[in-house]
């Protein structure tokens, strides 16, 4: 038998207690569902370009220069040297070279020799003004010479270790320059400006220069000009050849007309004449007349062999 319906009155009509057990149990339910971790949507992986920060990051620093570099031959300029034909390490223990670097605020040269290792060297340091002092010292390190450029090389002082001039009669020397301020000539001065011989008995040196710059011809002359031969001397100046390397290769000594006297060459050295001219002018016209005796005499060479009476047999 069905139970009679209840009424609305009668269904939400209940008790104080049971109100508050619906409660108990509706509070549990939330909270048991709010631990539960909550599943939201998967984010769109949108790749992005990344910002160009190269040129925030500072600049990446180039190698620093190589400090010391060797030459085949230094050029002076007012008391400050420069080198020329710079030599790759292969060439190290083949020649004379020079070794330029920075010492503090001046210029170091060492000079090498293949076999000897370090010989001379200099130091060159500015001082007030244009002015500058280049000191000289031997292979062991001790002072040999100071030298004092003045106006950027226009005159210059030279003495010794011990502070005296090294040409008594030389109270300065003046300098005639080109344009990139090599030097052309040097005069001796006295104390009143006269024109007086070095201790070498010349007056005045004059140079000649390459386009690099390297002394290739040197004469001396007297006060009034005239060509001299230095003290102990048989020459009246020198002319040097370099070669691709830098490398000097020859020496020619001139007369008082800049004509060859003699030459030397690896060591060895020729005298052309005693007279005091030379003989290559002479020797050029007689290549000819020599030549021409190889391209004849030659190729008769093998008719002196038939025409040469025969070895008996033994």
């Amino acid at each position: 038998m069905r139970a009679p319906a209840r009424s609305d009155h009668e269904v939400n009509r209940a008790t104080p207690s049971q109100r508050f057990s619906a409660l108990i149990v509706s509070s549990l339910v939330f909270l048991a569902c709010a631990e539960q971790p909550v599943q939201s949507a998967p984010e769109l992986s949108v790749e992005r370009p990344q910002a160009d920060t190269s040129a925030l990051a500072p600049p990446e620093l180039a190698p620093a220069p190589e400090v010391a570099t060797r030459f085949a031959s230094l050029v002076w300029k007012g008391g400050i040297p420069s080198g020329v034909v710079p030599l790759p390490p292969q060439r190290h223990g083949h020649q004379r070279h020079y070794l330029l670097a920075n010492e503090g605020a001046g210029i170091r040269v060492e000079e090498f020799v293949p076999g000897a290792g370090r010989q001379a060297h200099w130091l060159s340091v500015p001082m007030t003004g244009s002015n500058r002092r280049v000191s000289h010292h031997d292979a062991q390190g001790a002072l040999v010479m100071v030298e004092v450029f003045e106006a950027g090389g226009a005159s210059l002082t030279r003495r010794d270790s011990a502070g005296r001039r090294i040409d008594l009669g030389c109270a300065r020397i003046t300098c005639e320059r080109d344009l990139e301020g090599r030097s052309l000539s040097e005069t001796c001065l006295t104390q009143r400006g006269e024109v007086v011989a070095d201790r070498h008995g010349v007056a005045i040196w004059r140079y000649t220069r390459d386009a690099l710059g390297r002394i290739i011809e040197e004469r001396s002359y007297q006060a009034d000009g005239t060509p001299v031969r230095p003290l102990g001397a048989r020459y009246f100046g020198l002319k040097h050849v370099f070669d691709d390397h830098g490398l000097k290769i020859q020496s020619l000594r001139l007369d008082d007309t800049g004509m060859v006297l003699a030459s030397s060459m690896g060591g060895f050295s020729s005298e052309a004449v005693r007279t005091g001219r030379s003989l290559a002018p002479f020797l050029l016209h007689f290549l000819p007349l020599v030549r021409a005796f190889l391209v004849v005499a030659m190729p008769a060479l093998p008719l002196f062999h038939l025409l040469a009476p025969a070895k008996p047999s033994q």
